[in-house]
């Protein structure tokens, strides 16, 4: 049972993450949207945006690894990184957001690998950051 109540505080977090995000990018203010992830990562992770930047690809699923993330830490994470780079991309920042849709799906690759199940939507992410990153 706490298992499941840490993993419905995560998602009810994570949602009003996403609802601020939201606020924020409709009034084109990217600045304050990246901070409202970078503050989500260290409040939700425990890990700050700007440690988690630096791991390249290549190192980044020993990285999460290391931290032994449950599955909710990192959905949240994979997530967090598809909306940084959403965020990237709309500013122009092609570089960062090709880095930041690596590492989600990086993310979603491991949660597939922990979870042991087929989800329909986490397919459907895994595919549109694929198209993004040709």
């Amino acid at each position: 049972m706490e298992q499941k109540d840490l993993l419905l505080r995560y998602f009810e977090e994570l949602g009003r993450v996403l609802a601020s995000l939201d606020e924020y990018h409709e009034k084109g203010a990217f600045r304050k949207a990246i901070e409202i992830i970078d503050e989500a990562f260290t409040e939700l992770i425990n890990i700050p945006l700007s440690e988690i930047k630096k791991v390249n690809a290549e190192e980044f699923s020993v990285f999460l690894e290391q931290k032994e993330l449950n599955l909710g830490q990192l959905n949240i994470i994979a997530e967090l990184f598809f909306q940084l780079a959403q965020l990237e991309r709309e500013e122009g920042k092609d570089s960062e957001s090709i880095f930041s849709y690596k590492k989600a799906l990086l993310t979603l690759e491991k949660v597939e690998q922990k979870e042991h199940s087929f989800s329909l939507d986490r397919n459907d992410r895994k595919d549109f950051i694929q198209t993004r990153l040709k």
